[in-house]
């Protein structure tokens, strides 16, 4: 029984893991300060923040995102702009980073209530349900409502950049499902983050 448990465990694990690709080629010693451009897709700003935040949380050096988006507005540069090595180069010396990360929400299901109405012990929903999971919450026989939520899926993919050559050092997809929108992205930024620092031992 002990056995098939560690097992359960461990699968659950291997699900819920980013799905990773690094450059052999890269030298992540040489990456020290890191800037994390907006995603894009919906809630693109959200996803951006909590992975900034979760690379500072674990040790990294990042530049504050209002310094960016004030560089690329007074250079009236947008992100595309960034592929041109010219350009790369020069935001990444402005802001003193040696990558910049960039990503994007590839999958956006928010999580969503919606009230019951019930006659018995029968109920029915006035809309329908789109999330994977339900959740019934305060659903009682003897009233007429019940409320009911359904789970938050979210997919992100980032990229790790080098500025100077402008590699592809660490590439990573995830999607996830939770009790929220934040909560969600912010389980993926964990896992993604945990997976970069076997390679970048900046942070932790």
């Amino acid at each position: 029984m002990k056995k098939n448990i560690i097992f359960i465990f461990l699968f659950f694990v291997a699900c819920i893991s980013p799905q990773i690709a690094i450059n052999k080629k890269a030298d992540f010693s040489k990456i020290k300060r890191v800037a994390v451009l907006n995603f894009t897709g919906p809630v693109g700003n959200v996803s951006s923040e909590i992975i900034s935040l979760t690379l500072l949380r674990h040790g990294a050096d990042v530049v504050d995102r209002e310094n960016i988006e004030k560089i690329l507005n007074e250079l009236n540069l947008s992100k595309s702009d960034i592929i041109d090595p010219q350009t790369r180069k020069k935001i990444g010396k402005i802001l003193g980073a040696d990558a910049i990360i960039t990503g994007s929400v590839t999958k956006y299901h928010p999580e969503t209530k919606y009230i019951m109405k019930n006659s018995g012990n029968n109920f029915y929903s006035i809309t329908e349900l789109k999330g994977k999971s339900v959740f019934i919450q305060n659903f009682d026989p003897t009233t007429d409502t019940s409320i009911i939520e359904t789970t938050a899926q979210i997919g992100l993919s980032l990229k790790m950049i080098d500025i100077e050559t402008g590699s592809i050092l660490f590439q990573a997809y995830m999607d996830y499902e939770g009790i929220d929108t934040e909560s969600a992205i912010q389980t993926i930024s964990e896992y993604i983050v945990a997976s970069l620092a076997k390679y970048w031992k900046e942070i932790s």
